[in-house]
């Protein structure tokens, strides 16, 4: 959260919780994991999205 925050101007407080963070992301609604979530930091994601894949870029400065 710290390096977020000084590098991103990520705009939630270091104390705010995990709940609220997640919140925050979009990756937990109503008390639930959001689809995203369960890509990002499931153990096994093809169990429940056989097709899917994550592309990610990282940019030059």
């Amino acid at each position: 959260m710290k390096t977020a925050r000084e590098k991103r101007g990520y705009p939630l407080d270091i104390t705010t919780s995990v709940k609220d963070t997640l919140i925050h992301l979009n990756l937990l609604r109503e008390n639930r994991s959001c689809n995203s979530s369960i890509l990002l930091f499931g153990k096994n994601p093809k169990k429940f999205f056989t097709q899917s894949e994550i592309k990610c870029i990282k940019y030059k400065k």
